[in-house]
């Protein structure tokens, strides 16, 4: 529905067939709800796009420091990336990384993931998560904040939603301190690829 046939004045009321025929006392709620939709869009938008450029910064200071992390984002470049290292597989985004997003519904609930992903593309990935949760549990769980590990029915390792800051600036900088946690465990996922390679050689 178009906005011209939403938003009503006094003057075309009286030209509304009579089922639709619209008191002028109510013209000005109508008016209001349409211009609160409209600046809550706009502002949704604003936020979308800030969430954007400040994903470009953390792309910037993931790729920082020569530790040989490489850093994916789908196109058109949005509030979304992956983190991984070479031998982790995932080329074509569907292999072993740390993921965290900001879209639609993480603007609705002002709350982003940050996770650890093996996906399709890793050919041993139930092998991978039946030896991740073994190796890898109980060190997530002294961590601050609410980690969620899952065992092997699923691609998320382990997870964690944090909660938007007061800016999209500060809420970023929340993502880049998990994503910088769950590198921590670049020495735990290294040794689960070299054991299920060599096992998957036998």
């Amino acid at each position: 529905m178009s906005w011209e046939r939403v938003i009503i004045n006094e003057e075309t009321a009286g030209a509304l067939p009579r089922k639709k025929k619209l008191l002028p006392g109510k013209t000005k709620i109508v008016k209001s709800l349409c211009a609160s939709h409209l600046l809550r869009l706009s502002c949704t938008m604003e936020t979308a796009e800030a969430f954007e450029s400040e994903f470009r910064t953390l792309v910037d200071e993931l790729r920082k420091g020569g530790e040989g992390w490489e850093v994916r984002q789908e196109p058109p470049s949005r509030a979304y990336l992956h983190v991984s290292l070479p031998h982790w597989g995932d080329e074509h985004m569907n292999g072993i990384h740390i993921e965290t997003y900001v879209l639609g519904g993480e603007l609705a609930a002002r709350s982003a993931p940050v996770a650890l992903h093996c996906e399709s593309g890793c050919s041993f990935q139930r092998q991978f998560m039946k030896l991740f949760h073994e190796r890898a549990a109980a060190h997530i769980e002294t961590w601050p904040g609410n980690y969620t590990t899952q065992l092997v029915n699923s691609f998320t390792a382990c997870e964690i939603s944090v909660p938007f800051a007061s800016t999209p600036k500060e809420t970023v900088q929340k993502l880049l301190t998990e994503i910088r946690r769950l590198q921590q465990l670049a020495p735990i996922v290294d040794g689960i690829i070299k054991d299920c390679t060599q096992a998957e050689s036998v």
